[in-house]
């Protein structure tokens, strides 16, 4: 009996003992859950004019992929008309279950806001500074671009294979964001950006910046040759003439400036080399995409291009705000840039989306039909 009464005392001693831990880890999962939901939710259930490419093509693939009852066909119609594999097999997986376009919105959206949260877990990033990130620059463009969204998400996500010098991982990550929008393999370039900016060797580094400025600035040439040669479909073309993704040049340069002007006036506290790394890294990253916002102006065709070295703003970001502190009077700590950070978000927000109204997705409308 007392054996018995030492074990049941044991037993809830060790119970109340996780219980504030147990309360903890459910409190935050369902923060993470409904920051997920929110987002997804409003993705879903929006009307059809939310977004230029709901109607260019995303409901048209999702009725094709309710009508094929052949996954192979199906497949092989939406890689001959440069929808990507990957975004079509999204497609006819949730059209075996319903053929409500707007549950397959739902899901498209969670699966990227939960690829972002993964993403910022992963690389040990303030969450709500982060998400803040994405819910004010970047959800209302995913509304806009479906697969060219989650192939950007998805290189944000292998982002650590570049700070690991994991090259045929990242690789591998680069592949898959292609097989959601061809124009992924431009983030190759990410790569050489990260090792040039750790890089002592001045010469050598301005011949890889240099290549990957002109890979750049002759994309277009290359696009052309592709569409030629049949390698691309006649819908690319469109991409040389558009340069309305997000605002043009101005917003572009209000999206880069604010964050840029941070990077090289705030003070860097962080502690270890790798931390340093990614700083510097960061740094050279927000200064090139900062770089091609002058060359928008002459080559329209950029804007598409520049937007893989834009996500990366998702930890760029957040990093700088918890790790770099700016000075104003007696003031001198990380708080400070967080306020500065959140003002720079809420300003671009309402000039950009609400003002400008850049991807037509303000005002929003709701549609449960």
């Amino acid at each position: 009996m007392e054996k018995n009464l030492k074990k049941t005392a044991v037993l809830a001693g060790n119970v109340v003992f996780y219980v504030p831990s147990i309360i903890k880890m459910t409190t935050i999962g369902g923060i993470y859950l409904l920051a997920i939901l929110l987002p997804s939710f409003l993705a879903g259930y929006r009307d059809y004019t939310i977004g230029t490419d709901v109607l260019v093509y995303g409901n048209i693939w999702f009725h094709n992929a309710i009508l094929s009852n052949n996954f192979w066909n199906y497949i092989e119609w939406a890689n001959n008309s440069s929808i990507g594999v990957l975004y079509a097999t999204f497609n006819y997986v949730v059209s075996r279950f319903t053929s409500n376009v707007h549950i397959f919105y739902f899901w498209y959206s969670f699966v990227e806001t939960a690829l972002v949260l993964m993403t910022l877990r992963k690389n040990r990033i303030d969450i709500v500074l982060g998400m803040s990130t994405y819910y004010f620059l970047f959800f209302n463009l995913t509304l806009n671009i479906l697969r060219q969204s989650l192939a950007m998400i998805v290189i944000v996500w292998g982002f650590n294979y570049v700070t690991e010098k994991k090259l045929w991982k990242y690789l591998l990550i680069v592949l898959i964001a292609s097989g959601f929008h061809s124009t992924a393999m431009i983030a190759i370039i990410i790569y050489p950006l990260y090792w040039i900016a750790n890089n002592r060797e001045k010469l050598l580094n301005v011949f890889v910046l240099s290549v990957c400025v002109l890979f750049i600035v002759f994309s277009e040439k290359l696009t052309v040759i592709a569409l030629n040669i049949g390698m691309l479909n006649e819908r690319y073309s469109s991409y040389l003439m558009n340069s309305n993704i997000r605002g043009g040049f101005f917003a572009h340069l209000l999206f880069c400036l604010p964050i840029l002007i941070l990077y090289l006036t705030a003070k860097n506290n962080t502690g270890d080399s790798r931390d340093s790394q990614r700083y510097n890294g960061f740094r050279l990253i927000v200064a090139f995409t900062t770089v091609l916002s002058g060359l928008n102006l002459k080559y329209v065709y950029l804007s598409r291009v520049t937007q893989y070295f834009d996500f990366l703003f998702l930890l760029a970001v957040p990093y700088i705000g918890n790790r770099c502190y700016v000075k104003i009077g007696r003031y001198r700590n990380t708080v400070v840039t967080k306020l500065l950070i959140y003002i720079y978000l809420i300003t671009y927000w309402i000039i950009i989306y609400g003002v400008q109204n850049s991807g037509e997705t303000v005002p929003y409308i709701w549609n449960f039909n």
